[in-house]
């Protein structure tokens, strides 16, 4: 029977240390995690833990971060929550793993943010946002090459705002679900 190709593709070290030099400047960080980060949650979230990232997830990309990492404001868009709209709206870097997020009009305006896109596909690199570094490479390899280079935040205000928000949000969706409703409204 036919075997898998691999798909452990790291770029090269010139291209690391430019995304972790992008990742370090960045205050509001932003992950948007997809299908293609399947298989690297450890690395996800260690990066995050360093860069003081908030998380969002793709529809595709949901079982790649649990849903209980308090800074993980789940999805974006027409289905996604109003923390996720926020952090998107707020975030001055942009990092796209294993994602081709299509909704474009909910993504940071142009300029807002520097993004940094890691895909094995590279004809989707930076056709949805404009990106300022694109890496071809396997998501959980270049993370795992990139996490020596990020510097551990001090300032998790970012994260520790998402975090906070994503708390009212899960109240008020209780609040809303216990509604009832009395005869003839």
């Amino acid at each position: 029977s036919a075997v898998a190709p691999s798909t452990s593709i790291t770029p090269p070290d010139s291209e690391i240390a430019k995304a972790a030099d992008i990742i370090n400047a960045g205050s509001k960080v932003t992950f948007l995690v997809g299908h293609g980060a399947v298989g690297a949650t450890d690395e996800v979230l260690e990066a995050a833990r360093l860069a003081g990232a908030a998380i969002i997830t793709a529809l595709r990309g949901k079982q790649v971060v649990p849903s209980d990492v308090p800074h993980h404001s789940q999805q974006l868009g027409l289905l996604g929550s109003l923390p996720s709209s926020k952090q998107i709206s707020g975030c001055d870097t942009l990092v796209l793993l294993g994602t081709n997020y299509p909704y474009g009009q909910f993504l940071p305006a142009t300029g807002q943010a520097r993004a940094i896109q890691v895909d094995l596909k590279p004809e989707q690199m930076g056709l949805r946002y404009p990106t300022e570094l694109n890496i071809w490479g396997d998501v959980k390899a270049t993370l795992t090459a990139l996490i020596p280079h990020l510097q551990a935040k001090s300032d998790l205000s970012w994260q520790q705002s998402v975090a906070a928000g994503m708390r009212d949000w899960d109240d008020e969706m209780k609040s809303q679900a216990m509604l009832t409703f009395s005869d003839g409204v």
